[in-house]
């Protein structure tokens, strides 16, 4: 399953948890219904700013809708800290209100 649409699936999972229609999640968010439905289905990127407020409304760290299984693989496993690493600081700056300077990590 691809990044995109692992995220999506658990923002799903969360919101029908939380008993949250895709329009109450969109107003909470600032974005359209059919925006959080593509998110959902993993049918566009998020934006680190949309999943940090994703994130907020669902009352999640967004490092959370990042963890994935990988079990044997160490090379996955260290991007995909380090991509955590990244959004967390993203969004951290987005919540100060900074415009932050940041890299994309990139595995070499």
């Amino acid at each position: 399953m691809g990044l995109n649409k692992a995220i999506g699936s658990k923002i799903r999972t969360v919101r029908q948890q939380k008993r949250l229609t895709t329009i109450k999640l969109a107003e909470m968010v600032g974005v359209s219904q059919a925006q959080i439905s593509r998110l959902e289905m993993g049918k566009q990127g998020f934006r680190t700013s949309t999943l940090t407020r994703i994130a907020q409304a669902l009352e999640l760290p967004p490092s959370y809708f990042l963890d994935r299984d990988v079990s044997d693989d160490t090379d996955l496993a260290m991007a995909n800290d380090k991509f955590k690493a990244f959004v967390e600081s993203a969004a951290s700056a987005f919540m100060r209100n900074e415009r932050p300077t940041l890299q994309v990590p990139v595995r070499t």
